[in-house]
């Protein structure tokens, strides 16, 4: 039996059940004695780590994402982690300050760190997305544990990273689509933000791989909007010759499985591409999409935060890099879970 238990027995969070067990205000009296009954009746003790996280210093974690409808909900997935984290560890002394920020908006980024550094945020997780704003960075984490999510940032190489190898990513889903679509042939490699580290690692990965079939050939083409993808392939099998698949080093492979179907090439043409959001999910099932490269977004969040936490209240060292594993979904072994 676990506080998490007790909180789903009772239908409440986690911290309520907290402030219950020690003995804190806030909470209602009604809710006090059905938890109290609860622990009765099921004989819990605490477990001596959670008795000490409750002696660690306060935490006020700034966390700066980009905004949870973006990509497909992608990183709402990010967020639910990282909710799920601090809703665990809010009653041993973590409070949590979330800012969104749009990538494709310049400023946004730099807007939201100032935003967190100005309310007192004491410890950072970060998804340093904008490379044309990294320098922002610097001033604000200084001296705070910080984490970075998603990517690493190439100017500040030395702030611990939790995050998925792009490049072996990238080689992934070349492995892949050489299972799908055999040797020879043209593949299209999409980006969308060709700026950001980990989507031209991604490309890099998988042209490295598809080199080594002599007979194959790979053509990076790079998009500004989803709006554009039509356009883009409209042109690209006008130019070139037995193109066989296509791979998107983002979240838009759902749009170029509904093109491909609607021009009647999906027969001929493979799509490969990143994250199991709802929309790619789909597109799996329906047979547009062949193969999906997932990044476990709310593994991510949660257990940044969780590793942060401990970090900026107990000191705990940091890795360098917890590198995530790649996880790579058919239609044959999707679960209930888009995660």
């Amino acid at each position: 039996m676990t506080v998490k238990d007790i909180a789903g027995m009772a239908g409440v969070s986690i911290g309520t059940v907290d402030r219950v067990i020690n003995g804190r205000p806030g909470v209602s009296q009604a809710t006090r004695e059905r938890i109290e009954g609860i622990i009765a009746e099921t004989g819990y003790r605490p477990n001596a780590y959670a008795s000490n996280l409750r002696h660690g210093r306060q935490v006020h974690a700034g966390v700066l994402l980009p905004a949870p409808e973006s990509e497909f909900g992608y990183w709402k997935l990010v967020a639910d982690g990282v909710g799920k984290a601090a809703d665990e560890l809010s009653g041993f002394g973590l409070d949590v300050e979330c800012v969104p920020y749009d990538r494709d908006v310049p400023g946004s980024f730099t807007n939201g760190l100032a935003m967190l550094s100005e309310r007192g945020c004491n410890a950072f997780l970060i998804a340093p997305l904008p490379a044309a704003e990294a320098a922002a960075i610097g001033d604000a984490i200084s001296g705070k544990p910080t984490i970075f999510i998603d990517t690493v940032c190439l100017d500040h190489r030395d702030v611990p990273v939790m995050a998925q190898n792009p490049f072996k990513g990238g080689a992934a889903a070349g492995r892949v689509m050489r299972l799908l679509c055999g040797d020879g042939g043209t593949f299209i490699t999409l980006q969308i933000h060709p700026d950001a580290y980990n989507s031209y690692e991604r490309a890099r990965g998988f042209s490295s791989y598809m080199r080594r079939d002599s007979a194959s050939r790979t053509v990076n083409i790079d998009i500004r909007d989803i709006s554009e993808i039509p356009k883009v392939l409209d042109s690209a099998f006008q130019s070139y010759d037995g193109i066989r698949g296509i791979f998107s080093v983002n979240c838009i492979i759902c749009r170029v499985g509904d093109y491909l179907v609607q021009h009647h090439l999906k027969e001929r043409v493979a799509a490969v591409g990143y994250d199991l959001v709802e929309a790619n999910r789909a597109a799996l099932v329906n047979g547009s999409v062949d193969a999906i490269i997932s990044q476990r977004p709310g593994f991510q969040g949660y257990t940044a935060l969780s590793r942060l936490f401990r970090s900026a209240a107990y000191d705990e060292p940091l890795s360098s890099m917890d590198e995530v594993p790649i996880d790579i979904f058919f239609r044959e072994n999707l679960t209930e879970s888009i995660e």
